[in-house]
């Protein structure tokens, strides 16, 4: 039991480790896309609402153009409260790679995401580094089964 509980420790902290890289990226690649002023102006062109296991979401589509061709992006809100109406403006951060990959200016929600994935990351990695570094012994009675 011992040693499942370090491997279980070792998992963790891998799994942990791939999460904070994961979201570094995921930051860095948000982060250049609003600094590197490729903001162009879009136009709400469609609302949705959908259902989903109970939960109400507004879906958007964002028409804009960038050099000479026009994309569409979707994004939603988990929100039943409308952010938008159809035609308004918009700020979108277009991503030169891949435009169908641009941000809304106020999609705030992925901030959101990147705080709950580095707190997973961090929780990951301190309960595999817990699993790793403390004595077996002291953890024992949470794993023995005296039934």
């Amino acid at each position: 039991m011992k040693y499942f509980v370090k491997g279980a420790g070792y998992i963790f902290l891998i799994i942990g480790i791939i999460l904070l890289f994961y979201n570094v990226y995921s930051s860095v690649k948000i982060n250049s896309l609003i600094s590197e002023n490729n903001r162009v102006e879009g136009t709400i062109a469609m609302e949705r609402l959908s259902e989903f296991d109970g939960a109400k979401y507004y879906v958007y589509n964002v028409e804009f153009q960038y050099n000479r061709l026009t994309y569409s992006i979707k994004t939603n809100f988990n929100s039943d409260k409308k952010r938008y109406t159809i035609g308004e403006k918009v700020d979108v951060f277009v991503d030169e790679e891949d435009p169908y990959n641009s941000l809304i200016d106020k999609d705030d929600e992925k901030r959101t995401t990147q705080i709950i994935g580095y707190s997973l990351s961090f929780i990951f990695i301190l309960v595999g580094i817990l699993l790793i570094k403390v004595k077996y012994e002291k953890l024992e009675p949470f794993f023995r089964n005296d039934a």
